[in-house]
């Protein structure tokens, strides 16, 4: 995280902070009349939230700001094979990720994606067999 030191103001923060203060502070002086309606003084502050939540998020993205730790968590799945991994394997491996899909309710997110490359698969796996018939026919007198 960078330091809010001397070089913030001078830095990739100083100037969009400060323009975003300026902009809700003059905001809030439009709508501090008595003369403002209530729906308009209210909308004026989610406006200013709005303005303060973006430039946070863009500090934070800059490094003056801490973010809240962001939780992880992944299997992984390696193999020292060289070798291709069989038709069956993908299509466990497909179905596993389609399970961790609608276990956290993002079934429809790549439920296509995933039907796709499952048919692929069998299609692939489909030609590998008929291409093992035909060599046998053919090695046969």
């Amino acid at each position: 995280m960078r330091s809010n030191g001397p070089c913030f103001a001078e830095g990739d923060g100083g100037p969009p902070h400060q323009r975003g203060r300026c902009r809700c502070d003059r905001i809030r002086r439009a709508v501090r009349g008595a003369d403002a309606k209530p729906a308009d003084k209210i909308e004026s502050e989610r406006v200013c939230w709005s303005i303060i939540r973006d430039l946070t998020e863009m500090l934070q993205k800059l490094g003056y700001l801490p973010s809240a730790a962001i939780k992880i968590r992944g299997d992984v799945k390696h193999s020292l094979s060289l070798e291709a991994p069989r038709y069956d394997e993908l299509l466990v491996e497909l179905e596993r990720l389609e399970e961790i899909q609608v276990r956290h309710g993002k079934e429809n997110e790549n439920g296509y994606a995933i039907d796709s490359l499952k048919d692929e698969v069998r299609r692939l796996a489909l030609g590998e067999q008929i291409d093992g018939m035909a060599k046998n026919r053919r090695s046969r007198p």
